[in-house]
């Protein structure tokens, strides 16, 4: 998987906040297999990704690609990690 930060063209005022406190990710080269699930468990595990509690996330199964918005831009520390 491949995660980057995004900083502009948000889909929404809520986006656009969130853009502007740099919560928000795009990941993409999601592998077909994963699920809604799965990258809950992997962007919100503190723990072991650095992430954080999930505000949004658009994701549609098997397209490779999700945008997500963390509550705290703290989350982003899971960067370092793809």
């Amino acid at each position: 998987m491949r995660v980057t930060r995004v900083m502009d063209h948000p889909q929404s005022q809520q986006d656009s906040q969130a853009a502007a406190a740099g919560a928000t990710i795009a990941v993409m080269q999601i592998p077909s297999d994963f699920k809604r699930e799965k990258l809950v468990m992997i962007f919100e595990n503190g723990k072991r990704y650095g992430g954080g509690d999930i505000e949004t996330m658009d994701f549609v199964f098997g397209s490779g690609t999700a945008r997500i918005t963390f509550k705290d831009p703290a989350g982003l520390s899971l960067l370092h990690q793809f």
